[in-house]
């Protein structure tokens, strides 16, 4: 079946854990061996071959060399990522020695990498997945040098206690920083900030992996800088402050959420860097560029075909239009359907009359800790909206905003009232 000897022990990466990142090479020499050790989501990537032994892992990884020792070679086993990145690869060399032959498989550090586009070649790697904290000297060194340092924290439940202790123990809250979620699934989410800002975000995966300090984009050097300016047909966005009311077109009966509340927005439902955002009620784009603009992924649920076409163009022009995604539908019958993976924050622009159905179909979709942020012009609905999120668990907070624009009179500026408008949010536990 292969040209490995009987006593060989192949160890094969399976990248993340998709099929369309297993190398071929790598399901060709699996399917060859007579015995295959894997996770079941990993064997199940794998066409059946014929005659094959398939196993899963033991519960206790100690026991797994006695087992390949005692199974029909050659045997091969399933690991995650990439054999050299804290797998079982050293476990097995420790036990067979040169029989031990490795297959490369993508490893989550590469691809936390390429998404961030940064190099990783000087980057320091440790892993606190099952493993005992590192020396807090040890690792501000790591993190502190060029290329920083890139740590693997495992399953979401032991991640508030890890990030506490490099926080607080490891005097790390300050470092920027970059955290991965279930790198290369459809599950995949990227976050960056502080450490203390990361902390601050809910968990939810099968793996996490923390860059801390990770280095700089690197600059087109003289000579070879990229081209500058917008794309043809597109505005650039700022590099500071709000994208200004009167970039936005207008259409009769399509709300535009304004500037000073747009902005409050965003605070809430910081940090946005890599979250997903789910929004009730697209209207113009204005909350769904801004968005968009911070660096989250944006579902936005909208019923209106003219107000989803106005705000497709104005991604469009931005440049954002990847960023967003904009669904046909009513809030809550659409959600239902909505073949999305949970979203960290929600903001509800419109609502219609069954508020409090919008409310719960919104929040099924927010992961734990997640934060729904809900705007009213209406004075009965802030009451409804805290009254339901409260009855359903959630920890609340509300703002009555009365902003005012300045505009130019003469030599002068003077305020304009803009509408008051409540913003009412809760959290999720």
């Amino acid at each position: 079946m292969t040209d490995h000897p009987e006593n060989a022990v192949l160890v094969l990466g399976m990248g993340p854990g998709d099929p369309r990142w297993l190398p071929p090479a790598a399901a060709d020499l699996a399917l060859s061996l007579r015995t295959l050790f894997g996770d079941p989501r990993h064997l199940e990537l794998l066409p059946l071959a014929p005659g094959q032994d398939r196993r899963p892992l033991p519960p206790r990884l100690a026991d797994l060399p006695g087992l390949v020792e005692d199974a029909p070679g050659p045997v091969g086993v399933l690991v995650s990522g990439d054999p050299g990145f804290y797998s079982l690869a050293r476990r097995l060399r420790e036990a067979f020695g040169p029989r031990v032959r490795s297959l490369p498989g993508i490893s989550c550090l590469q691809l936390l990498a390429a998404r961030l586009g940064l190099p990783w070649e000087r980057t320091a790697t440790r892993s606190l997945h099952g493993r005992a904290l590192p020396d807090p000297q040890d690792l501000r060194a790591a993190a502190t040098a060029p290329g920083g340092a890139a740590l693997l924290l495992g399953a979401a439940p032991e991640v508030p206690e890890q990030l506490a202790w490099l926080a607080e123990e490891a005097g790390l809250q300050g470092l920027p920083a970059a955290l991965g979620w279930d790198l290369g699934t459809p599950r995949e989410q990227v976050f960056r900030g502080t450490l203390g800002e990361l902390r601050r975000n809910p968990f939810r995966g099968r793996l996490g992996l923390l860059w801390l300090a990770p280095p700089e984009p690197p600059r087109p050097e003289a000579g070879g800088a990229a081209p500058s300016g917008p794309l043809p047909g597109r505005t650039p966005c700022p590099r500071r402050g709000l994208l200004p009311d009167g970039d936005f077109l207008r259409h009769p009966g399509v709300p535009l959420t304004k500037a000073p509340l747009r902005g409050l927005v965003l605070a809430l439902l910081a940090p946005l860097e890599g979250s997903r955002i789910l929004e009730i009620g697209t209207g113009t784009g204005g909350v769904t560029a801004e968005l968009a603009r911070a660096g989250s992924r944006v579902v936005s649920l909208e019923r209106n075909p003219e107000a989803r076409d106005l705000a497709a163009r104005h991604l469009e022009r931005l440049g954002l239009g990847d960023q967003v995604r904009l669904v046909a539908g009513s809030a809550p019958e659409a959600l239902v359907d909505l073949e999305e993976p949970p979203f960290q924050g929600a903001f509800v622009g419109g609502h219609g009359p069954d508020l409090e159905g919008v409310l719960d179909g919104t929040l099924a979709r927010l992961t734990p800790k997640g934060r729904i942020v809900v705007a009213s012009l209406g004075l009965a609905t802030a009451p409804r909206t805290l009254e339901h999120l409260e009855r359903r668990g959630l920890e609340t907070g509300f703002w009555r905003i009365a902003a005012a624009e300045g505009r130019r009179l003469g030599p002068h500026w003077t305020p304009s009232a803009l509408n008051p408008v409540d913003l009412i949010w809760g959290d999720l536990p």
